[in-house]
């Protein structure tokens, strides 16, 4: 039964984060709608669970997102499939220890990789990006913003989500890598 209300969360989480991404973060003012809600999800999916199944999570918020999308079918789905491996990987071997800077370093590696991607698929596959030129310069601060908005706002969730779980006595943050075997 435990099982099933954690899954349960976790689709609502994960659907939240699509709907929030898809509708709300446009609206919002200048800074606050450069937010990526859904990569903060997964960031915090991975350090919670603790498991390579925010890897499919990934895919499957990645897709719905792509029904949406205006670039070419398969870019924000394979780029975000891509970068949610990545940091599963970065976050099973380099990150060491789980607290929030550990959060800012993963927030920082799979943005930067993911808009590395993201930016080759639309040049290959798409018509949009010119390379030459003010696109470029405004496209790499824009970018610098979402990191930086994506950043704080993981140190922030991440924090508030440690003390809520150490609260409850539901972590698998911190104390889960540390017990013997």
């Amino acid at each position: 039964m435990r099982r099933l209300l954690a899954f349960s969360g976790c689709v609502l989480a994960a659907f939240a984060a699509v709907a929030l991404q898809i509708g709300a973060v446009p609206v919002l003012p200048f800074p606050w709608s450069a937010a990526n809600l859904v990569l903060l999800f997964l960031i915090l999916l991975i350090m919670i669970t603790d498991s390579g199944a925010a890897v499919w999570w990934a895919f499957f918020m990645h897709f719905a997102l792509e029904l949406y999308a205006t670039t070419p079918f398969g870019v924000l789905l394979f780029s975000g499939t891509m970068t949610a491996a990545l940091l599963y990987v970065l976050y099973r071997t380099l990150v060491t220890n789980r607290t929030a800077l550990s959060a800012l370093a993963l927030a920082a590696c799979g943005l930067i990789f993911y808009r590395c991607v993201y930016i080759i698929l639309v040049a290959v596959f798409g018509e949009t990006l010119v390379w030459p030129g003010e696109r470029l310069g405004w496209l790499i601060s824009a970018y610098f913003i979402e990191l930086a908005i994506t950043a704080a706002l993981t140190i922030v969730s991440f924090a508030f989500l440690k003390l809520i779980l150490s609260r409850f006595s539901l972590t698998t943050v911190s104390a889960k890598h540390y017990e013997r075997r």
